[in-house]
């Protein structure tokens, strides 16, 4: 990228997270776009002229599913509140805990879940005593990872994860309301600024990893029995999506490409 702003070759970042990185913002000054995906981010940049508010792309599936169809899908009652947890491919161990601890207390209140525990603890979940108790009710369904997202995001009444900027940006889009629960090693805190968004939006509530035993089990119960507070937090996150973020930044790419080919034929 360096390089092809010194050469004069039409130069576009995107920076997903709403801290960006070093390498974003040293050479945001010498690239001709930066597209953000938080509107906050721009802050963090000295020149800011070339800087657009484009969002962060995601499948163009979420939102397409019904809560019905995706219900069935997983085998659920579409009838009741349905908790989706995830935290990435490998699985979030802090988040998989707290959640194992409280199982229980969801089923009783008659939530189901669906739980991406991820590869790194799928058998000792499925192996635990707190998920062998509860298997035969048929409500928590935990899977090594969840290959067809649109269908749990479809499902869930409310998300609990990570804060990702790929996890956000799906989160807004299909119009989840989440509890935040930010990965605390992450460069630069990122996954705090990214969660942050959405809690200053109304779409999210955020829990510091180190407080989830404390915090998690009143925060979820209380979340899931108010349907006009998951409502309000579903139609927040809905209003900072930016469901056209990969065509708008393809567009620039193309538009960069266009005024690139015109400037090289002008010169010959």
């Amino acid at each position: 990228m360096y390089v092809g702003s010194v050469l004069a070759i039409p130069t576009l970042i995107q920076e997903q997270n709403s801290y960006p990185g070093f390498t974003t913002r040293f050479l945001s000054s010498r690239v001709d776009q930066v597209h953000i995906s938080f509107e906050n981010s721009k802050r963090f940049f000295k020149r800011t002229d070339n800087v657009r508010f484009s969002g962060n792309p995601t499948r163009a599936t979420l939102g397409s599913i019904t809560k019905a169809e995706a219900a069935s899908f997983f085998g659920l009652d579409v009838q009741k509140k349905t908790l989706l947890v995830f935290g990435g491919s490998l699985g979030a161990s802090s988040i998989n805990r707290a959640v194992c601890n409280i199982l229980s207390d969801l089923t009783t209140s008659g939530i189901q879940v669906i739980w991406q525990t991820g590869e790194n603890d799928y058998d000792n979940i499925k192996a635990s005593p707190e998920y062998q108790a509860e298997k035969e009710r048929g409500a928590i369904k935990v899977f090594k990872f969840v290959e067809k997202m649109e269908y749990a995001y479809s499902a869930c009444d409310l998300a609990l994860c990570r804060a990702g900027a790929t996890t956000v940006a799906e989160l807004t889009r299909a119009g989840v309301p989440a509890v935040l629960v930010p990965y605390p090693y992450a460069t630069a805190d990122h996954q705090t600024e990214n969660a942050k968004v959405l809690v200053e939006s109304g779409a999210a509530i955020m829990i510091a990893d180190d407080m989830l035993s404390a915090k998690l089990p009143g925060t979820l119960l209380d979340l899931l029995a108010d349907k006009e507070r998951l409502k309000r937090m579903s139609e927040r996150a809905v209003s900072i999506s930016k469901p056209k973020a990969a065509a708008t930044i393809a567009q620039a790419v193309i538009g960069l490409a266009k005024e690139r080919d015109g400037s090289t034929r002008e010169s010959v």
